[in-house]
């Protein structure tokens, strides 16, 4: 979530939509590569029988290659997102991002669960 955050908060107001839309067709497409690349990962032949033995040993090859590729982007993300994304003046007139008091909801049409600072709408 703070990446999602810290890139819609570097887009400007008007592009807010096109970036909340290239955020979520590369997350997307990143899941459907991944879940793609485990059987090849894990070298499980699709024809041979399922053994418990080639099953483990893929199983623990997948987790290795993914704890490997999470330290990756840990790091990458270390050293390309800057700390002070969210700490700029707002674009709707309220207070910096990171002033603002935490607001989570249930759904689009749910009250706040928190209190906010921000102008809420009216009731439908």
């Amino acid at each position: 979530m703070a990446v999602t955050a810290t890139v819609l908060a570097s887009a400007d107001e008007a592009h807010a939509g096109v970036a909340s839309g290239v955020n979520n067709a590369v997350a997307r497409t990143a899941q459907l590569l991944a879940v793609a690349a485990i059987p090849l990962v894990a070298r499980l032949d699709p024809g041979a029988s399922l053994e418990a033995g080639p099953l483990v040993a893929g199983f623990h090859r997948v987790v290795v290659v993914a704890a490997v590729l999470v330290a990756l982007g840990g790091v990458i993300a270390l050293l390309t997102i800057s700390s002070d994304a969210l700490a700029g003046p707002a674009t709707d007139g309220g207070p910096p991002h990171d002033l603002r008091e935490a607001c989570s909801h249930c759904s689009v049409a749910s009250p706040p669960l928190a209190p906010t600072t921000t102008t809420s709408r009216p009731a439908a």
